[in-house]
């Protein structure tokens, strides 16, 4: 599993306030982007 694979997990597992739907599935988050950085 990637890790933009692993973030996106992650993020569905965040509850948006007052509803029993995610962050992702609001439409609050539509695309990750991994950069590497010092």
């Amino acid at each position: 599993m990637t890790l933009k694979d692993q973030i996106w997990l992650a993020l569905k597992q965040v509850p948006y306030p007052g509803y029993s739907r995610n962050i992702v599935s609001f439409g609050l988050v539509r695309q990750v982007s991994v950069h590497q950085g010092t």
